[in-house]
Formats: C-alpha cells, structure tokens, sequence
C-alpha cells in the first residue's frame, strides 16, 4: 500500500498514527530537551483552567453570602439571649482561671459569657456571691442565679436590647435628677400588686411607670428603665448602714404616697423618721449634721465639708 508522504508528515508532526498504518512505519516520539523545575511543575498544577461556557437550559444558582453581622447587631443579640437568664455554671480552668456558662430555663440556650464581662460588669460590687457561686461545692454545677442578681441582668438585657429603652437609659446617665414621679395607669389608686413597666406600650391597668426630672425640671425622662431603678435600688442597699433603711425604698415611699406628683428626692442620706413595718424609729445612730442647709438653699456640698471639719475637730477652718 502507497502512503503519501505528504500526509505522513503531518501525521508525525501531530504525534497521530492510524492504528491500521503499516507495521514498518514508527512513531516518531518528540521529547522537551530543555529541563522543567519542580516550582514550575507546581505553578501549572495550581492553576485553575478556564472553564468552557455551557449554555444550558437548567442555570445552577450561585449561593449568596451573607455580610457578617455588624458589632451593633451581635451586642443586641447577646441582650436579648441575656434577658432569658435563669442558671449558671462555673468550670475551673488552670492557673485558678475560670470559664463561665450561662442558660435559660430547662437549661436551655447554653452560651459561654466572657468572664472578664461577668466578673467587672455583671457581678460588680458582688464579689461575695460570685465567690459562694466559684466554691469549690459549686464547681461544674448549675447553680439559681440569685433572684436580686437575675432581675438585674434580665432588665439589662431588656434595656441594651431596645432602642427606645436604651435611649432613656443612655439620657440618664448624662444628667443627674432631684424629682421623682410615679404614675398609675388612668390615675388609679397605687398598689403593691401594681406592675412596673418602661414603655410607653406596655403602660395598661394594673400598672405604672417611675419619672424623673432635674432640678429645674426642664429635662425629664417619662419611662425611667427597670434596669436603672434595679440597679439604684441596688446600689444603696450594698452601701448602707445596718440600721439604715435603704434610700431609694423611702424615695419610692414619698412617690407612691403621691402618684402624679413631683416629689423631691432628700439631700444625703435619709434622717427623718420613716415608717417600716406598720412602727415608727428614728435613725439615731448617725452622727447629728453640725450644719444644715436652710429650705431652697444649694450648698450641701459645703455644708457636708462644714461637718467633716467639724469631726476631725479642725474647727478654725470649720468657721472659715
């Protein structure tokens, strides 16, 4: 059999054969004379090939990322899972470190709480629960958050979770407040089964709201936070005598007397006779004011300096 030459050529030049070419005829084998690197070799496996376009009836749809959630939102999720609270877990760590786990109820919902967060912020001013909690009987238990401490967090929770009540929340911290005032639903006659509310919303029969304004009553703030009210009424039990009754129980006291009237909160600490139990005490076991303030009179600052002076017994520049 004849074989052009001609096609012979492009066949070898091709690296084609036929498989039925004559037995004679070799391949001939084209071989790369210059030497490849293993960098090389590597870059062309990395690589990636371009893809031919196939139009097809049937588009595969591209999966669409989502941005990751901004610091706002994850705070305001943290809030809402903290206003769930019921139980906590301590697990020991090394080097006398903890990890903190926190859950709702029927332990639900079980998250890791920053400890740093817990310790500073969540249990400040409460190291002595925060140590029965670490004891060494408590350890890798769930154990009842304490209810002073769940309400607090619960109404944290709520308050950095709102707007509107994170709002009020951030206004009074800005400003400071010598009015009170507590307001029933419809002006009916307050009660101790009446339920304390913050927003505007859930102001409905059965409950009422505390107010605030400033000393020229100017700035208000219409739904004080229960966190705020919490929190206060919080503050002055830990920091009181043990025969003082707590201060923001005798301001609430004075308000709940009077509801939609301004009532003015005391100078200091409380002094007066006060009403406990259905009995009447004076507080004689703090020491007597060597200088008062007079009725209207904005001096409690230098009055306060005045007795100081007076019971170090400096009393030339007491006069002074």
């Amino acid at each position: 059999m004849q074989y052009d030459s001609h096609f012979l050529c492009i066949k070898r030049h091709n690296n084609e054969f036929n498989t039925t070419s004559p037995t004679n005829i070799k391949p001939v084998r084209r071989l790369r004379r210059v030497t490849m690197k293993d960098t090389e070799l590597s870059n062309l496996w990395s690589v990636p090939k371009p893809r031919k376009a196939q139009h097809t009836e049937n588009v595969t749809r591209r999966v669409v990322k989502l941005p990751p959630l901004s610091r706002e939102l994850r705070t305001k999720l943290f809030n809402q899972w903290l206003s769930g609270i019921s139980y906590l877990l301590c697990k020991p760590m090394n080097k006398g470190t903890y990890k903190f786990y926190v859950c709702h109820s029927d332990f639900q919902n079980v998250q890791e709480i920053y400890s740093t967060y817990l310790i500073n912020t969540l249990f400040e001013h409460e190291k002595d629960l925060l140590d029965q909690l670490c004891a060494e009987e408590n350890k890798n238990k769930w154990c009842d958050i304490p209810v002073v401490l769940k309400d607090i967090w619960r109404a944290r929770g709520e308050c950095y979770s709102n707007n509107s009540r994170f709002a009020s929340f951030d206004k009074l911290e800005q400003h400071q407040w010598s009015y009170m005032k507590l307001c029933t639903f419809q002006n009916r006659k307050y009660t101790t089964n009446c339920q304390l509310v913050d927003l505007k919303a859930d102001f409905k029969a059965g409950a009422y709201h505390i107010s605030l304004a400033d000393s020229a009553k100017s700035i208000y703030v219409t739904f004080v936070p229960r966190f705020y009210l919490y929190r206060w009424h919080r503050f002055c039990e830990k920091f009181k005598s043990p025969s003082q009754v707590n201060d923001f129980d005798n301001l609430f006291r004075k308000a709940s007397n009077n509801p939609y009237k301004w009532v003015r909160m005391d100078a200091g600490r409380f002094r007066c006779s006060v009403h406990r139990e259905d009995t009447t005490y004076e507080m004689t076991t703090l020491p007597t004011i060597y200088r008062k303030q007079t009725v209207g009179e904005s001096s409690c600052v230098f009055a306060s300096l005045i007795s100081a002076l007076h019971y170090i017994h400096d009393f030339q520049e007491r006069d002074l």
